[in-house]
């Protein structure tokens, strides 16, 4: 019998959302039969360790960012009238070559693209001024110098993470983190090589299952499959 896991409920994922973002008006509520959809496929296949893992984080800020948004439109009705052309779409499976694509045209003087605090972060916070997102910067700012501090300084990073889980941090862990950090270089890792076989498919059946996407963005001839 497969396990079920933590099972979600919908409205209390939507009063957790409203309890962060402090409001309560999420608009047309259209957005509950796809929610609604996947809380049902989550709730029975994805045998959740608990309701606080990160994916279930993942719909609560989504519903925060809707919050948000129907915010933003009550307090700025305007922004409906702003109008924005765009030039293209880039979409793309991972591991694709999407992000070099984005950044490669990004580059371009005749265009412009979204800043990755703008991504991460694009509805104004609370107490955000019109036309001065400083805070949503400064905030950015702040999640990369937490990446940045790991990458810097790992070790003092690993020891007050283990002091915070009231562990000491002694000898021993730091020659063993050094040594960890040292066999995980990124020159010295070898490539990714996946075959469909490791998986129990074939290359025709993903070929087929896959020739949706393939046969819209991919012209014949033009990219060599590779196991």
């Amino acid at each position: 019998m497969q396990h079920q896991g933590a099972q979600l409920d919908i409205d209390k994922l939507m009063q957790r959302a409203q309890t962060l973002a402090g409001l309560t008006d999420f608009g047309d509520r259209w957005f509950l039969v796809p929610l609604g959809r996947l809380i049902e496929a989550i709730n029975a296949e994805a045998g959740l360790v608990d309701a606080d893992s990160m994916p279930v984080e993942r719909i609560v800020h989504a519903l925060v960012d809707r919050l948000r948004l129907i915010q933003a439109l009550n307090d700025e009705p305007a922004i409906l009238d702003e109008r924005i052309d765009v030039a293209g779409v880039i979409i793309g499976l991972p591991r694709t070559g999407s992000t070099i694509l984005q950044r490669m045209l990004a580059s371009s003087p005749q265009l412009t693209s979204g800043y990755w605090w703008e991504v991460t972060l694009p509805l104004p916070l609370p107490g955000e001024q019109p036309g001065d997102p400083r805070p949503r910067q400064a905030l950015a700012k702040e999640m990369v110098a937490g990446f940045q501090d790991t990458v810097r300084h790992p070790i003092d990073v690993s020891r007050r993470l283990m002091q915070a889980m009231g562990l000491p941090f002694t000898i021993a862990d730091e020659v063993a983190i050094r040594a960890c950090l040292a066999a995980n270089e990124r020159d010295k890792r070898p490539p990714h090589r996946y075959t469909a076989e490791e998986f129990g498919l074939t290359r025709a059946a993903v070929a087929t299952d896959f020739s949706f996407y393939t046969d819209l963005y991919i012209p014949a001839g033009g990219t060599e499959q590779r196991a």
